[in-house]
C-alpha cells in the first residue's frame, strides 16, 4: 500500500471571503515556480503576453482546484471553468492562488507523544553512581 498527499481545503483570513469553501490538490515545487513566474510576468510585458499568461494559470487553477461553493450575484453555482477564472476580480484570484500556495508549502505539525509513554531520558537513572576505583 502506497502514501498519497492528501488535498487541501483553503480557509481564508480575509473577513471578504468568509464562507468561502475550497478544496485543491497541491503545487509541486515546479508548479510553485511557474506561480511565481507567472506573477512576475503579469506586471510586464505586452497585453498579450500579459493574456497568454493569465490564461495558463486560469488552466493551472481549473486543474488544481477540486470543487468550490462561489455562487453568482443570483445565488447560483458557478461552475469551475477557465471562464470562471477569468471572470474573478485580482483579489479573488489572489486569495485562492495564495491559500494553495501557502498549503503547498505547509508542514504538518509533529505528532504528540500519548501521554502513557515513556521517554528515554525519563528510564535514564539520576542517581549519583558510587566510585567505582575503591572496590
Amino acid at each position: 500500500m502506497g502514501f498519497q498527499r492528501g488535498n487541501l481545503k483553503l480557509e481564508f483570513d480575509d473577513p471578504e471571503f468568509l464562507g468561502l469553501e475550497v478544496k485543491a490538490k497541491r503545487f509541486s515545487v515546479g508548479e510553485l515556480l511557474d506561480v511565481q513566474r507567472f506573477s512576475t510576468l503579469l506586471g510586464s510585458g505586452s497585453f498579450d503576453d500579459r493574456k497568454e499568461h493569465l490564461t495558463e494559470l486560469h488552466q493551472l487553477l481549473d486543474d488544481k482546484i477540486l470543487s468550490w461553493n462561489y455562487e453568482d450575484d443570483e445565488g447560483m453555482p458557478v461552475e469551475k471553468n477557465l471562464a470562471a477564472f477569468a471572470g474573478l476580480d485580482e483579489p479573488f484570484l489572489e486569495a485562492i492562488l495564495r491559500g494553495i500556495t501557502m498549503g503547498s508549502r505547509k508542514v504538518a505539525a509533529p505528532l504528540e507523544r500519548p501521554s502513557a509513554d515513556t521517554s528515554l531520558e525519563e528510564s535514564i537513572p539520576m542517581e549519583p553512581l558510587t566510585d567505582l576505583q575503591e572496590s
